[in-house]
């Protein structure tokens, strides 16, 4: 090794007093010994069992490359092929696949206006609503709107603008018109954020002041 090499040389740390070349020198020779010797060894373990139990045994050198056993092998079929499970719009609503993976891109129905979940579980119970809303037939698709929604064909989820009270103190996410008013608690300007307009909930709540 030359003088300025940083990589690990083995044992060299047992030789001092030399120049680097010559430390080097000596901690290689001897662990190449040690290597030696450790081979050595280890053929010598592997192979006294195997002389003393048949002492004319001669291990024997396969030839390469094999002989294939057959030249037309017959494929391979597993006992049990996985299956894809098919496309969610065709699965029964109990199914536990009846969902689109996160990170799919393509359209899902009734899934614009649910939100506060996990993609998989929004998406499963926007096909939910959409395979009843497909069974009913296309004459029901006429009383499914956004002021009225019948809940049993929806999944329950937890409600983000409560009608009946305001919203809590530690809620960082928008509110329909809440930067253009003032004056009053959080409680008070949130209260039914999606049925009053911004006017509208200042004169309520002059009212109630």
């Amino acid at each position: 090794m030359i003088p300025g090499y940083t990589g690990f040389v083995p044992l060299r740390q047992n030789y001092i007093c030399k120049t680097y070349a010559e430390t080097c020198r000596d901690a290689l020779s001897e662990f190449n010994q040690e290597q030696a010797k450790r081979l050595h060894n280890a053929s010598a373990d592997l192979s006294f069992p195997v002389i003393n139990s048949v002492p004319d045994f001669r291990p024997r050198r396969s030839n390469s490359p094999l002989i294939a056993l057959s030249k037309d092998p017959a494929p391979y079929k597993a006992p049990d092929p996985w299956k894809p499970p098919g496309s969610p719009y065709f699965m029964e609503d109990s199914s536990p696949h009846k969902y689109f993976i996160s990170g799919f891109t393509g359209y899902v129905p009734k899934a614009r206006f649910l939100f506060g979940t996990g993609y998989p579980t929004i998406t499963n119970k926007a096909l939910i609503q959409f395979s009843k809303e497909m069974k009913a037939g296309p004459a029901s698709l006429q009383k499914y709107s956004l002021q009225e929604e019948d809940s049993s064909n929806l999944p329950l989820i937890p409600t983000i603008y409560p009608s009946k009270t305001g919203l809590l103190p530690s809620y960082t996410g928008h509110i329909p018109g809440y930067r253009f008013q003032y004056g009053h608690t959080f409680g008070k300007l949130t209260h039914n954020a999606l049925g009053h307009t911004a006017s509208q909930k200042n004169a309520g709540a002059i009212r109630l002041s």
